[in-house]
């Protein structure tokens, strides 16, 4: 934990957040966030948890607390955990408390990477702490530094402010953006914000090369060994079935540089803007892992996208079916890699058959 500590005060002292030999703060620690607790609760709240990804008060879908009970009563394991279902705010003065060197607002542990926001500076400090992380952050900054050069009126890009890169420590700092995430409680607010997104992505899918690639050039399709887990599982060996037809079509796939991760929880909005966050899974990649979002429809974007650049319909594959397929070669690629690194774990089982389902939905749509 020390050495954990010292790289975070280390990059929030080059980063001008703190001087080198700072006391030590409060920090409430709930699961891999911690929230600076020198604060009553009301007050914490307004400055760093409104905008946070914590439940603070209890859940009010009763539909939710439905489930968990009779889960439950049925002694069956639930995704949902009680504490968050109760609100972390009426836990608050129990949670866990360390005293650290630090003085960032919230810190959000991540498994390949740390981000502290500063809520008064207006400012996010991001420490990649894995190899994989540092890869993450070269294609965030590429992407992000992409997208913040592209003029909008509804879109706020953070910008990059500084950057360092060495041996012993990366990190990015970046503009920080008070808004809150996506529901799904007014689906008319999430479609608006939705659109205006993808209207700005499409500028930022046709601002770098793009490319049409044959199924036969994925280094993940075609392994017998991977279609035969796939076949022993629910539904496996239709969803097989409908990707060979498909594959014998020889029709091609889009690729361009993508965001990778809109989820709603990459979205955030004020009253004013929509800003796109999270860029670190952001690669040349097939276009439709992003618009395979069930939060919006983008046949409208698909179909605008190969308009403006110029594609012949005849050679790619319809938009169902890119989206079909952009999600079959991803579950071949954890597959195939679970399979050649030994890391086949019970839920790559479970998170099979529930693609394999969506996966049946998506083909027999196709027919």
């Amino acid at each position: 934990m020390k050495s954990f500590i010292d790289i975070l005060q280390r990059a929030e002292h080059l980063a001008g957040f703190i001087p080198q030999n700072a006391g030590k703060r409060p920090y409430k620690i709930v699961d891999n966030v911690w929230i600076k607790g020198d604060l009553p609760l009301i007050k914490t709240y307004h400055k760093t948890l409104k905008n946070s990804e914590l439940p603070v008060f209890p859940n009010p879908n009763f539909k939710t607390w439905g489930v968990f009970v009779l889960q439950k009563l049925k002694d069956r394991n639930t995704n949902h955990n009680f504490r968050k279902l109760l609100g972390y705010g009426l836990s608050w003065s129990f949670l866990k408390k360390e005293y650290v060197p630090l003085n960032a607002d919230i810190i959000y542990y991540r498994q390949r990477a740390v981000v502290m926001v500063y809520t008064e500076a207006k400012r996010v400090l991001k420490i990649a702490v894995t190899k994989q992380g540092k890869k993450d952050m070269d294609n965030e900054v590429i992407s992000q530094r992409m997208a913040s050069n592209i003029p909008s009126e509804y879109i706020f890009i953070p910008s990059i402010i500084q950057e360092l890169r060495n041996e012993d420590i990366d990190f990015t700092v970046e503009e920080y953006f008070e808004g809150k995430r996506q529901t799904f409680k007014n689906k008319s607010v999430l479609e608006a914000n939705y659109h205006k997104v993808f209207q700005f992505l499409l500028k930022f899918y046709l601002s770098a090369p793009m490319e049409l690639q044959a199924l036969s050039e994925s280094k993940f399709l075609n392994h017998d060994f991977v279609e035969e887990f796939i076949r022993k599982q629910t539904h496996g060996a239709e969803v097989v079935s409908i990707f060979r037809k498909l594959y014998a079509k020889e029709k091609k796939m889009i690729l361009c540089r993508i965001h990778g991760d809109l989820n709603h929880n990459n979205i955030l909005s004020n009253s004013d803007q929509v800003c796109i966050i999270d860029w670190g899974k952001s690669k040349q990649h097939y276009l439709a892992r992003d618009l395979d979002n069930s939060s919006y429809n983008t046949e409208c974007v698909f179909d605008e996208f190969i308009e403006r650049a110029h594609i012949d319909k005849r050679v790619i594959y319809s938009y169902k079916e890119q989206l079909f397929l952009g999600r079959y070669i991803e579950m071949n690629r954890l597959i195939h890699n679970g399979i050649v690194r030994k890391t086949i774990t019970a839920s790559l089982y479970n998170w099979t058959k529930s693609q394999n389902l969506k996966l049946k939905e998506m083909g027999d749509k196709l027919s």
